[in-house]
């Protein structure tokens, strides 16, 4: 899309940046998914509206500078065609679903930029399975971003790529089954709710820099995983909570990167998996162990200071 009409206060940025040596970034138009039937695909452009879920015709698709709203009651559907967009928001229970072929060599991904992504849909970016070797993608590309919704993965191979040197925080909820991934450098934050739900699926975080907040919290319930890989560089101090909660089957926490948290530890069920040091230490990190399993590797250590 083209840059749309330049706002004073661009205006008045791209003078600024022009005084430092630096380029201002374009801001894109807003379009409205709203097709005809309740789903159709991100790469048809008769299903783009502009102004509104109502507006006329749109004659285009999202580029990378755009913000995207997904109406009420529609699915976007995210092909081997890819799909990007600056942002996604939804009215209502819009959704999207990026799915890859079932061949190989036929990924799918959606690439998001600057800002903040917010679907009030409970089931708001989903990464399908294609049934083959291809995965879905959720790719964080230019700039920093903000998950404030959720992002749900039915294949443990599916992955949410952070690129070199950005930020990814979740300030929703990521659950099922699938990878976070980066570059060099990058971060993922968790603000929100990692949730490993999926009874045969795995959650890996394999960013290089883990981080969380006090708002955080690492769950697993019903069989889900969650694993830390070794592949991470560095995981700083967290703050957040680690739940191994009731219900049914082999629950699991897996920690094969040092961590030191000031977090809560409630385990009910399921393995608390320590093939690296779990430290938690402070006021504020009880422990509440009601059942289960903690393993620990030889010559490495649990310490509840």
């Amino acid at each position: 899309m083209g840059l749309g009409r330049i706002s004073h206060t661009l205006f008045v940025a791209s003078l600024a940046a022009l005084v430092i040596g630096s380029v201002p970034v374009a801001l894109g138009d807003t379009l409205y998914f709203s097709p005809s039937l309740s789903s159709g695909n991100w790469d048809d452009e008769d299903n783009w509206k502009s102004t509104s879920c109502a507006g006329s015709p749109a004659n285009d698709i999202p580029d990378a500078a755009d913000d995207v709203v997904i109406c009420t009651g529609k699915t976007a559907t995210v092909g081997t065609a890819n799909g990007a967009a600056r942002t996604v928001a939804s009215e209502g229970t819009g959704k999207v679903e990026v799915t890859p072929g079932s061949g190989s060599g036929q990924n799918a991904t959606l690439s998001l930029g600057s800002g903040s992504s917010d679907l009030t849909s409970s089931a708001p970016i989903t990464l399908k399975d294609g049934g083959g070797p291809s995965i879905a993608i959720l790719a964080i590309v230019s700039a920093n971003h903000t998950l404030s919704s959720g992002v749900g993965g039915e294949d443990s191979d599916a992955q949410i790529s952070i690129a070199a040197n950005k930020t990814l925080t979740n300030g929703g909820l990521i659950a099922g089954r699938l990878m976070v991934t980066s570059g060099s450098s990058a971060t993922f934050v968790n603000d929100g709710v990692v949730y490993g739900n999926h009874p045969s699926g795995l959650i890996t975080i394999a960013a290089y820099v883990v981080d969380d907040t006090a708002d955080a919290d690492w769950q697993v319930i019903n069989g889900g995983a969650i694993k830390f890989d070794s592949s991470i560089n560095t995981v700083n101090a967290l703050d957040g909570d680690f739940f191994l909660l009731p219900g049914f089957g082999g629950s699991e926490i897996e920690i094969n990167k040092s961590i030191t948290t000031t977090g809560f530890l409630s385990q009910s069920i399921g393995t608390l998996t320590l093939n690296e040091n779990l430290t938690m230490g402070g006021s504020g990190s009880p422990l509440d162990f009601k059942g289960g399993t903690i393993d620990v590797a030889a010559g490495k250590f649990f310490t509840h200071e």
